[in-house]
């Protein structure tokens, strides 16, 4: 074992190591099959909670209260053993303490679950319940990414006209929507916008049975999840299996994930083009915000939103189309795309000692940063720097996407690029050499305090794009 393995083993001794255990248990969303991998990683315990801190919620709270008061009994039994000078059985229990808090974590976590499930099982059949007699339209938004901003953007638009309600926040799971359901739902909204996330085989299809939704939107496709899912193949199908709900002519499919998911019938696109008869024409984009116009034969519509990047412009385009359906004005849909703004960490620019910061940091796929390099390289500046960690849960797939990364970063040719030091910045690294990339490149090996202090590092006139992040769960 080397030096180093072995000062990080021994941290797993300290007094804050039981601390640390729950911090990664919540970090991990409380799965213990992870909470597991990154122990066995043998992390130092010194630097666990880096990026990050433990958010004391009542449920984190239980779990510190229950794994101290263990170390407490096991380390006065240790004591007492000590006292009548069983120092064999003594020594072992002190050795073998890290592993039984670990393993106590990991088995009162899968107890909590299951007695959780029965709860959560009544509150989905109340809210499903709920749900069937509430006579709105029923929008379901899946997709691999994009999913928050185009609900936001539907429910922004949209609700110019019509009286719209949709599931809060990044929020897109069963119970967090029952929850919503049972307890903001009045029965008298004309539209109902659901968020839907995938993350295990089935997942779209559990969504879809308790939704019954009357129109679905599939934002894009890329590979994630891969390492729940298993292979690409089975999160495919876990998307495409949205048609089993939705007629042809209610599912609208963005150009890219129509190209790369199999469905069985022809769908509903949209794209850079447009959406249905409404094309798209003369996208100006700037860091302030973005226009556009809509035409359909002679009819012509000019909108403008605040958000910026050209890959905005096909969701507006659908929202548009979308809300002309179901039966809202084009005065009151334009109205609505001006109201759209940026959300918080995705393609959030801000003004800053006269530089630009465009903070994409809750992007986690391929397609926003190929969205995000396009943006740079369209837009002016004295010096453009590009930031990234890469991807995480990438599977069998993280080579060929960080490749591909390497590559777009050298087709933008942003005049610096940093890259944060972890597993998979070589493969970029390499990436960008053998695409012949010619500006600055560095490595970052304290990430949070490259974040902390970026102020330092920008000049009036330089824009930085800052794309994806890099927990403290991922080496």
């Amino acid at each position: 074992m080397k030096k180093t393995d072995l000062k990080n083993y021994l941290t797993i001794y300290m007094p804050t190591a039981p601390y640390m255990f729950v911090y990664m248990l919540q970090q991990v969303e409380y799965s213990g099959v992870e909470f597991i991998k990154w122990v066995n990683r043998g992390p130092d315990y010194r630097k666990v909670m880096h990026r990050k801190k433990l958010v004391l919620t009542k449920k984190a709270l239980v779990l510190l209260a229950m794994v101290y008061g263990l170390a407490a009994i096991l380390l006065a039994v240790v004591m007492l053993l000590l006292i009548q000078h069983i120092y064999p059985l003594a020594v072992g229990i002190f050795i073998a303490l890290p592993a039984f808090l670990v393993l106590f974590l990991a088995y009162i976590n899968r107890l909590g679950k299951k007695l959780l499930a029965f709860k959560r099982r009544k509150d989905i059949g109340v809210a499903a319940s709920k749900l069937a007699a509430n006579p709105a339209k029923k929008i379901v938004v899946i997709g691999s990414y994009g999913k928050t901003t185009a609900k936001e953007l539907l429910t922004t638009v949209l609700s110019e006209g019509k009286k719209v309600a949709a599931t809060p926040g990044n929020m897109n799971v069963a119970i967090s929507h029952a929850r919503w359901v049972n307890t903001k739902l009045t029965g008298e909204e004309e539209i109902l916008i659901f968020e839907c996330g995938e993350e295990n085989p089935g997942d779209i299809k559990r969504f879809a049975e308790f939704v019954k939704p009357d129109i679905a939107v599939v934002t894009g496709y890329a590979p994630n999840h891969i390492e729940s899912y298993g292979s690409v193949e089975a999160l495919k199908a876990d998307l495409t299996s949205i048609e089993q709900y939705v007629k042809p002519e209610n599912l609208f499919v963005a150009e890219q994930a129509a190209q790369a998911l199999p469905f069985s019938k022809k769908v509903q696109t949209f794209g850079p083009e447009g959406s249905g008869k409404w094309h798209i024409k003369d996208v100006n984009v700037k860091l302030s915000g973005t226009s556009f116009e809509l035409t359909q034969q002679k009819d012509k519509v000019k909108l403008h939103t605040n958000l910026i990047g050209e890959h905005v412009v096909p969701v507006l385009a659908l929202c548009f189309d979308l809300g002309l359906s179901l039966g809202i004005g084009k005065k009151e849909l334009e109205t609505g795309v001006e109201k759209t703004v940026p959300f918080e960490h995705r393609m959030q620019a801000t003004f800053v000692n006269g530089a630009w910061l465009v903070d994409d940091t809750y992007n986690g796929n391929l397609e926003g940063i190929r969205a995000g390099l396009k943006l740079l390289s369209q837009v002016e500046a004295a010096r453009k720097i590009y930031v990234t960690p890469g991807l995480v849960e990438q599977g069998s797939e993280t080579e060929k996407v960080h490749e591909e990364i390497g590559k777009l970063i050298a087709e933008a040719k942003p005049d610096v690029t940093v890259l944060m030091h972890n597993s998979v910045c070589h493969i970029i690294e390499s990436s960008l050499k053998h695409h012949g990339y010619k500006g600055e490149l560095r490595i970052e090996p304290d990430p949070l305090h490259f974040y902390q202090n970026i102020n330092y590092e920008i000049a009036a006139g330089d824009v930085v794009m800052m794309q994806n992040d890099w927990t403290d769960n991922y080496s």
